[in-house]
């Protein structure tokens, strides 16, 4: 019977690993949509410095066509000036020179403004397509060898299902039949004793019980919680 206890925990040391390495397995797409995101997440500032360059050099591009036109107006006004023919004609357009003068002044100082605010976006586009690429670069790193540790683990959890496999063919149906049901109830269905516990639900146990444990002539539970009790030499 000792054997069948000391199979019966390597079991549940194989399944348990199993556990582990399935649940890592699960964990590999969620780390794969996290580099998504942080690719998307860069490509969006990359998008939104674009597009505010972009307005930018439109409205640059549209003063610069308005002053153009103001200049041209200026001028004509400029030689109807010196045409005049009377006081309040020659005032309207002293009134409309005037006005276009500081109209091309303002616009000119806004260009000014434009062609910085145009010339700092311009550098900020260039350092974040920068970290864009290197982005790139490691998050493609990143989901390479998590499809190589996605391979890795299936590999692993196929030789752990046959390790199973084998180690249950050595076990009767009622024993794997009372070993699965403890483990639907509480995960691990075996643990050991150890200074007088057991070590699945820590409770002390009463020493005759844990003399009859150490015999091992027969599978005994926990009162506690369910487990298959193990003793600990047996499985060191």
């Amino acid at each position: 019977m000792k054997e069948v206890l000391r199979r019966l925990y390597k079991l549940q040391m194989v399944d348990s690993d199993i556990a582990l390495l399935k649940k890592k397995l699960m964990d590999i797409p969620k780390k794969e949509h996290i580099s998504d995101e942080n690719v998307k997440t860069a490509e969006e500032v990359v998008k939104e410095i674009e597009t505010e360059l972009q307005k930018k050099e439109i409205l640059r591009e549209k003063r610069e066509r308005e002053v153009q036109e103001t200049r041209m107006n200026l001028a004509k006004h400029k030689t109807q000036l010196l045409t005049a023919k009377t006081n309040r004609e020659y005032s309207a357009l002293l009134k409309e020179i005037g006005e276009e003068e500081e109209s091309i002044e303002k616009a000119e100082e806004e260009t000014i403004t434009s062609i910085m605010e145009i010339e700092n976006l311009s550098k900020k586009l260039e350092e974040k397509n920068k970290e864009l690429a290197e982005i790139r670069k490691r998050e493609t790193t990143e989901k390479e060898n998590l499809k190589k540790m996605q391979q890795e683990l299936e590999v692993e959890i196929k030789q752990k299902t046959a390790k199973m496999e084998e180690i249950a063919s050595h076990l009767s149906i009622s024993q794997l039949m009372t070993y699965e049901r403890i483990q639907k109830g509480r995960g691990n269905a075996v643990a050991t004793v150890k200074d007088g516990m057991c070590t699945g639900c820590n409770t002390l146990l009463p020493p005759q019980f844990v003399t009859l444990i150490r015999r091992g002539n027969k599978i005994y539970t926990c009162e506690e919680c369910g487990r298959i009790l193990v003793w600990h030499k047996d499985v060191e």
